[in-house]
């Protein structure tokens, strides 16, 4: 049987000035370095493991290689979101298939009226990494490479995180070996066409 774990490293973004009915506190992002991390410096694990365990996420910055890989990706995934929406949408789930390739619209949200109205601003592409048979990969630009390369990455750092904090092995039941796949996903917002989303949180500078 194949297991699945996602993983995800997450950039939170605080806007001030917002307007809304939503009153909640910002999520604050306790944040470790990798230098840190491989040490085992007792202040830096504290924090990780009670932000894991308390909020659900943490950052690590300084991961050696990660800008690169990640500025690889972006200008990848630039060049696969600048193809015709009919030759992306020809990368999408088709009936009966896994989550992976291309997706838009499958999420909803509600409006000021209280009316459910479909997410089609919001684009992802899925993807496992290690690669696999079900992944789908665009022939028209190489998205393939830098996308598993990343996605290898950040599954690495997943699971030293998962180890370090106590997370596998028989005390938890949860073990990881050549036939785990990470789930990857791709994730942006495209630029409303016409200015005239009935999302009032949107902003005109998200592309």
């Amino acid at each position: 049987m194949r297991t699945i774990v996602a993983f995800t490293l997450s950039m939170l973004f605080l806007s001030e000035g917002i307007t809304g009915e939503d009153k909640s506190e910002p999520l604050l992002l306790d944040v470790i370095s990798y230098e840190d991390f491989v040490r085992e410096d007792a202040t830096a694990l504290g924090v990780l493991e009670r932000a894991l365990y308390e909020k659900g996420i943490v950052g690590v910055k300084g991961i050696p290689g990660y800008r690169e890989l990640v500025l690889n990706f972006i200008n990848s995934a630039r060049q696969f979101s600048a193809l015709p929406e009919d030759v992306k949408e020809s990368y999408g789930r088709g009936e009966g298939e896994m989550f992976l390739g291309y997706e838009k619209g499958k999420e909803r949200f509600k409006n000021a009226a209280g009316k459910w109205v479909v997410d089609d601003l919001k684009i992802s592409y899925y993807g496992l990494v290690p690669d696999t048979s079900h992944n789908k990969w665009p022939h028209e630009v190489d998205l393939r490479k830098s996308f598993l390369a990343l996605g290898a990455l950040m599954k690495q750092m997943g699971e030293s995180v998962m180890t370090k904090i106590g997370l596998l092995g028989p005390k938890t039941g949860i073990f990881l070996d050549e036939t785990t796949h990470a789930s990857g996903r791709m994730l942006y917002y495209r630029k409303s066409i016409d200015g005239g989303s009935e999302n009032p949180f949107w902003f005109s500078s998200l592309a």
